[in-house]
């Protein structure tokens, strides 16, 4: 071989290991961009990653707690609802005694009534026994005048003839 052609092969051979030194160069940037790129997104990621990670136990914490709290609600609820149905009983064994009161109450009317009508009724017989009383006096007392009796039933003539007989023994007692 001769030697142009030999320099134009090895000028050649040279541009090729040129371009393919630039071309390495180039691709060796554009890989260390790519790589410093990856290694941002990467970094991004994992603080992206830990910020999830993050948000994931307070997700759980709160998921936790609401629960909890939910349980805790139909705890209570159950047992509100077991009161409330206390509460019906007790409400209708009031009513019940309310009913009961109410008959009791009619009934200590109807006897008051009674008691009322009883109690005049006996007034009644009272005053006419109290008139009786009086009349059966007023007639004693003008028989007493009439027959002309003391309070004990004996004659005021008798008696007053047997004072005067007294008076005349104690006269006659003195005298002697």
């Amino acid at each position: 071989m001769n030697f142009p052609n030999r320099y134009q092969l090895l000028q050649q051979k040279l541009s090729l290991e040129v371009e393919a030194k630039q071309q390495a160069e180039q691709e060796s940037r554009s890989s260390a961009q790519m790589q410093a790129l990856l290694g941002k997104k990467n970094k991004k990621l994992e603080e992206g990653l830990q910020l999830a990670l993050r948000g994931q136990e307070k997700a759980e914490k709160k998921q936790q707690e609401l629960a909890d709290k939910g349980n805790a609600l139909q705890t209570q609820n159950a047992y509100l609802a077991a009161r409330v149905d206390g509460q019906e009983e007790d409400k209708m064994a009031l009513k019940a005694e309310i009913r009961k009161q109410a008959e009791d109450g009619k009934q200590c009317q109807l006897t008051y009534q009674s008691l009322q009508t009883q109690k005049t009724e006996k007034e009644d017989e009272h005053n006419a026994l109290e008139a009786e009383k009086a009349a059966i006096t007023a007639e004693l007392d003008y028989i007493r005048r009439e027959d002309m009796l003391d309070e004990t039933g004996r004659t005021k003539v008798s008696t007053y003839f047997t004072l005067k007989l007294v008076e005349l023994f104690f006269l006659h007692d003195r005298n002697e």
